[in-house]
């Protein structure tokens, strides 16, 4: 691992997107893997032209980026459905 790779690190801006730094590679869809820069932003709004990077729509869509996870234990908001040989967990929060 690469000094820069050991520095790289992730932020997410307030209603806005993933701030990457460092040597972080991305692999898309067609499992190619792309280099970026060493400093880029990847959209968390779905609305970028450029997808997986930012183009800024985010600031005229509305999104909100309010983080509203569930960081309780599973156990209390998950449904058990048992058969036979095999059990289903259903979490839908």
């Amino acid at each position: 691992m690469t000094q820069e790779q050991e520095d790289a690190s992730i932020h997410i801006a307030p209603n806005g997107p993933y701030l990457v730094m460092g040597d972080i590679p991305i692999t898309n869809s067609d499992d190619r893997v792309l280099h970026p820069p060493s400093f880029y932003r990847l959209c968390r709004c779905g609305g970028s032209s450029t997808k997986p990077f930012c183009d800024g729509t985010h600031m005229h869509n509305g999104f909100d980026g309010t983080e509203t996870a569930d960081h309780g234990s599973v156990a209390g908001r998950r449904a058990e459905y048992r058969g036979e040989g095999i059990t289903i967990l259903d979490d839908r929060s």
